[in-house]
């Protein structure tokens, strides 16, 4: 049988171990910067008086915001792969995916005004899928940035045993 005492404390520094490394900062610092990255890589947005403030709070603001049909209706030509709200330079807009000629781009929509405030260079599909194979093969060979070795064993990276 395991041992309570022994397994608690351990899921909990894994838990806290996790945290810290999902954290922006630790992702950024891995080259891992993920769904940040398009805030860290953005050119300062020129926001106009329609715009809306993000607020102490993320969600104080949002009746303000356009219908999501409206942002769609600004993106304009391409299939939207994904959209959601978000808080990117203080202020609250529509981030999208988008694919248009075997291209995917990054949209960026003004949540209060639908103008659209940035678009990405974008990257063709066969670029993304050859990055997509060459992640799986790197994971597959335990491959995890600045954790090598652990090769998905966490009973023996934490010293337990069974």
């Amino acid at each position: 049988m395991t041992n309570k005492k022994i397994v608690i404390p351990t899921l909990i520094a894994l838990v806290a171990i996790v945290a810290v490394a999902a954290s922006p900062s630790v992702l950024a610092e891995l080259g891992m910067k993920g769904h940040f990255k398009h805030q860290m890589d953005l050119p300062d947005l020129e926001f106009s008086e329609g715009s809306i403030l993000v607020g102490e709070n993320h969600f104080e603001n949002l009746e303000n915001v356009i219908p999501i049909t409206d942002a769609l209706n600004s993106i304009g030509d391409g299939q939207v792969l994904q959209i959601g709200l978000k808080p990117v330079q203080e202020h609250i807009v529509y981030g999208a995916k988008v694919l248009s000629d075997d291209t995917v781009f990054g949209v960026i929509v003004d949540a209060g005004t639908g103008d659209v405030l940035y678009k990405s260079e974008g990257k063709s599909i066969q670029e993304i899928e050859e990055k997509i194979a060459e992640m799986k093969t790197r994971f597959a060979e335990g491959d995890f940035g600045k954790f090598h070795g652990m090769n998905g064993d966490y009973k023996k990276f934490f010293g337990m045993h069974g």
